[in-house]
């Protein structure tokens, strides 16, 4: 009967003997472990992909469907009111009323779709990668995680300092940005 594989390639490392002459057959099954879970990791990389890129599609697809429904929305109301106003306004103001519009519904459409996604996307996986490392290791992940205020004090200092850079620079496109309007 044969053993159930764990996936963990550190096992098969952790079997191969220290000796300074290992044998062959210490080698071919090191070998066939790395080679093997080389293999997953490929299997898992493809499979990553292919999800990661029908869900970036789906959710950008959500987005299209809000935006076009709430542009929708707006320019019915925008319309009934033009009409309200007399045709002279209706069409002075329809290039106007195009331009804001378009630039709302993109705003929109950029919430709504892509980076909700991620978030949420980042949100499980960090729960279920959570949840397996307690699951298989508690002590370790329990020290592994003692190293997180570490981490968020290095992140916060480096955001300290390049924030007043990325101000100048958002300054400095705005400008750019004045001058080609």
């Amino acid at each position: 009967m044969t053993r159930i594989r764990h996936i963990f390639v550190f096992d098969t490392f952790a079997q191969f003997p220290l000796t300074p002459n290992p044998p062959e057959a210490a080698k071919d099954a090191l070998l066939c472990g790395v080679g093997l879970a080389a293999l997953e990791l490929i299997g898992l990389a493809f499979g990553s992909l292919a999800l990661g890129s029908i869900t970036s599609c789906l959710w950008i697809w959500a987005g299209e469907i809000n935006a076009i429904s709430l542009c929708k929305a707006i320019y019915t109301a925008v319309v009934l009111w033009l009409n309200s106003q007399g045709v002279l306004c209706f069409l002075f103001f329809y290039n106007v009323f195009s331009f804001i519009i378009y630039r709302e519904t993109d705003d929109v459409r950029m919430a709504s779709s892509l980076a909700s996604g991620m978030i949420i996307q980042y949100l499980t996986t960090c729960i279920a990668c959570l949840i397996l490392a307690f699951m298989r290791s508690w002590a370790l992940t329990l020290v592994i995680l003692s190293a997180v205020p570490i981490l968020m004090l290095i992140q916060g200092l480096s955001q300290g300092f390049a924030s007043p850079l990325l101000a100048h620079a958002r300054e400095q496109t705005g400008i750019a940005a004045t001058i080609i309007d």
